[in-house]
């Protein structure tokens, strides 16, 4: 598969347990090729196939948009890192060890974070979807991103 093809899933690569739904996908995201776990809860078990079928259109057009969806979180991480990290140097230099550069260029936390996990929002009154980042400035808590 080239990589500007995108994989689909089928709802036959969707796992089911406990009222969560998941897919792992293997992927190439902000240029790590990985497996990423696709998740999502069950809210209401009499519906639960339309539920794998809401699932399996979402994560096809996340995988189809990802391009796009790439730059809006690194757009989105540049903007946090600017108003909530970099202010904070002195403090996440001498209690946590970390460098804290000044960076203005968003590309550059492609190298900086990685995504662990994503979780799709199913309910009728919840949109979008979470994902789960490591990153190098908070190697504890690590970073969160909802897009709607």
């Amino acid at each position: 598969m080239s990589a500007d093809k995108f994989m689909i899933i089928e709802i036959d690569d969707i796992e089911y347990d406990d009222g969560m739904i998941e897919a792992e996908v293997y992927f190439d995201f902000m240029g790590k090729s990985q497996d990423i776990v696709f998740e999502a809860e069950i809210v209401d078990e009499d519906n639960k196939s339309e539920f794998i079928e809401k699932f399996t259109s979402y994560v096809n057009a996340i995988l189809e948009k990802k391009d796009y969806i790439e730059h809006k979180i690194l757009e989105a991480v540049l903007s946090y890192y600017q108003r909530q990290i970099y202010p904070k140097k002195a403090d996440y230099e001498s209690i946590f060890g970390v460098k804290i550069e000044n960076i203005t260029v968003a590309q550059t936390f492609t190298d900086m974070i990685s995504l662990n996990s994503l979780f799709i929002f199913l309910e009728d009154d919840s949109q979008g979807f979470g994902l789960n980042f490591s990153c190098d400035w908070d190697s504890e808590h690590g970073l969160g991103i909802r897009l709607v």
